[in-house]
């Protein structure tokens, strides 16, 4: 019972470091969102370029 307390007590209390780190997350999770947009609308624009870009060394080495 006391462990259950303790974290409701813990839980209850805003951690101003939590919050910086969970701003910086989300930051990162935004700057994550964009890179993967851009990377599928690359892969949308020059999919063929890109497919032949990436078999090409794969095919000398096999």
């Amino acid at each position: 019972m006391k462990n259950w307390e303790l974290t409701e007590k813990k839980m209850g209390i805003p951690n101003p470091e939590a919050i910086k780190q969970f701003q910086l997350t989300m930051e990162e999770v935004d700057e994550l969102l964009k890179n993967t947009f851009e990377l599928l609308l690359l892969q949308k624009e020059g999919k063929s370029k890109y497919m032949c870009q990436m078999k090409g060394p794969h095919s000398q080495a096999s």
